[in-house]
């Protein structure tokens, strides 16, 4: 038999390949007797899986010959990375006997992308908890109706301290739902003067609250008030940015008020 995957010789696939088992059926020395198997039918052959039948019966040409083609998204056989046999069983027909035949394959988990979904945003709280929003790229998913999600329980920013450009370090994703098995979700990649896999770049407010705007694959720094006597106090209509301690001595400690 030969194994194959979109016409390439292989025994190795991903969660929403296709496998296809071809072969012909040639006669023994045995003579014919009647077929004992509910299904496949004479002259079919069909695709199992331990005693799970994966596919409908196919017909199976007056030469022997016969094509059966499973799609992995049916979900019927699980993301294990290790070798699973399945088994072409044949009906039998006037002239051939009824058999069977095996082959291995693997079936591993599909990878798909993480993103961050809408802006980062936290109230200064002296913590490094950080609230991040996660959901897969789009397109990622094999099937629309596959329920898988992911999240970041773990995130937290490097400092507390105030600053600009904090990272955060997302942590060990989580990854939920019923089809969560068919997945390995792999954590957002930033582009900011470098990859960093696993970490978001932020910019915090000053003054109280820190805000972060996403945006493609940059994060961008707002300009805000300097915070003094716990208010924020508007710089002659442009906000200043509070990026040192002379600018702002108020900000690196605590500001009152907020």
């Amino acid at each position: 038999m030969k194994v194959t995957n979109g016409g390439t010789k292989t025994t190795t696939f991903t969660y929403g390949d296709t496998i296809t088992v071809s072969g012909t059926i040639k006669a023994s020395g045995t003579a014919p007797q009647a077929n004992t198997l509910a299904a496949p039918g004479k002259n079919q052959a069909a695709l199992l899986l331990g005693g799970t039948q994966l596919t409908d019966p196919v017909a199976v040409a007056g030469n022997g010959s016969f094509t059966i083609s499973y799609k992995t998204s049916e979900k019927g056989i699980q993301t294990t990375g290790q070798a699973q046999i399945l088994t072409v069983k044949y009906g039998g027909s006037d002239d051939l006997n009824e058999g069977s035949a095996a082959c291995s394959i693997t079936l591993n988990p599909k990878k798909v992308q993480a993103e961050v979904d809408g802006a980062i945003t936290k109230p200064f709280d002296q913590t490094a908890k950080a609230h991040v929003t996660l959901k897969l790229a789009e397109g990622a998913l094999v099937n629309s109706s596959d329920d898988v999600t992911v999240s970041a329980p773990d995130a937290a920013y490097e400092k507390t301290d105030v600053g600009n450009d904090i990272a955060i370090n997302l942590g060990t994703l989580q990854v939920d739902g019923n089809d969560k098995s068919f997945y390995q979700v792999i954590a957002p990649r930033r582009r900011e003067g470098g990859d960093h896999p696993k970490r978001q770049h932020i910019h915090r407010r000053h003054g109280g609250q820190r805000r972060e705007r996403y945006d493609k694959d940059r994060i961008h720094l707002r300009r805000y008030d300097c915070c003094e006597g716990g208010r924020a106090i508007p710089q002659g209509g442009e906000r200043a940015v509070c990026g040192t301690k002379n600018d702002c001595p108020s900000l690196w400690g605590s500001c009152a008020g907020h």
